[in-house]
């Protein structure tokens, strides 16, 4: 009788995010297993239901009437966002990072500090992670490496609480500490956070959350007190999906304090739109990153007669980017 093959999840070496991903994300299975002692059927009706809510939540027409008004404390929901998009939303980010070159002039310094405003659940903290883990080899960075992540403390605090455990399971590197501060940019006391220490502003899937609330009065002050406050020198990095409104919004936010630094890139990896001329993207595709161990199981578990795009972790996209420099 001839040996069944192995599955091929199985077969791969993840890399260390990619396992700091799994603890979280599995971890976060089983706190909402309990939380229906134990009824997987209750379970995956409850996170089916968010997945398709998010499904519909996040299209570009919904964003650009706003998502200000979702409810992220249900930890079905939680789950439902880190099992989703984690993943490519920290990878995605990573590519784009290793894209700009944005670090090539930050390895020599003791001390380098990332900013990472909307950063949800910890997606962009994971990104953070993931380059420095994946594309600097260890000799060429021996500084300290502090990452901030400023979000919604009422939305995600208890996402944040676990990822911070299953970053202090797996990585286990001293020269590495990771904050979390509550942040909105829609409420007066919490619109204006403190990064004058900071080395680069990721703006990662984020300005598309804001940017149907981008006149708002607070807003437009949250945004001029960070560009204002920042040092000179202090990459922004603004990456996500591509909407000609939002990309130009961005840059009619820094272009006056900011030097461009990614003027364009050649064909095919651009779009165009109306100020400047082009802006480029990356395709990223999990399936063809080898070191991931992809989320499989967690999706068969969810199948019923769910559309598979509304349940399916999310494994492809192209991402636009652009990094600034303050003047």
């Amino acid at each position: 009788m001839a040996e069944a093959e192995p599955e091929l999840e199985n077969q791969v070496e993840e890399c260390q995010v990619g396992k700091i991903i799994d603890r979280w994300v599995r971890g976060k299975r089983n706190e909402c297993l309990q939380n229906v002692q134990g009824d997987e059927e209750t379970f995956s009706g409850e996170v089916r239901n968010a997945l398709q809510s998010m499904y519909v939540d996040h299209t570009i027409q919904k964003l650009q009437q706003g998502v200000q008004g979702i409810s992220y404390e249900d930890p079905c929901f939680q789950f439902g966002y880190i099992y989703k998009h984690s993943m490519f939303s920290a990878r995605s980010l990573s590519n784009v990072i290793q894209e700009t070159t944005a670090m090539e002039n930050l390895m020599m310094q003791n001390t380098v500090t990332f900013a990472c405003l909307g950063g949800g659940p910890g997606s962009d903290v994971l990104g953070v992670l993931d380059y420095f883990t994946k594309y600097i080899e260890v000799q060429d960075f021996e500084g300290q490496l502090h990452i901030h992540l400023y979000d919604r403390k009422d939305k995600w605090a208890a996402c944040w609480e676990s990822l911070k455990n299953a970053i202090d399971e797996e990585l286990q590197d001293d020269r590495v500490t990771v904050t979390f501060h509550d942040f909105d940019v829609t409420i007066d006391d919490k619109n204006k956070p403190d990064l004058e220490n900071a080395d680069v502003i990721i703006m990662h899937y984020f300005m598309e959350e804001v940017y149907s609330e981008a006149n708002e009065q607070n807003v437009v002050e949250s945004f001029d007190h960070i560009v204002q406050t920042a040092k000179d020198g202090a990459l922004f990095l603004y990456s996500g999906m591509y909407m000609y409104q939002v990309v130009n919004w961005v840059h009619q936010l820094l272009k006056d304090n900011c030097e461009l630094l990614t003027l364009g890139a050649e064909e095919p990896h651009k779009k165009t739109y109306s100020d400047p001329a082009w802006i480029p993207y990356i395709g990223v595709n999990l399936k063809d990153e080898e070191d991931l161990k992809l989320f499989t199981d967690i999706t068969r578990d969810l199948e019923t007669y769910y559309p598979l795009k509304e349940i399916v972790q999310r494994y492809y996209g192209d991402v636009v980017y652009r990094l600034y420099k303050k003047k």
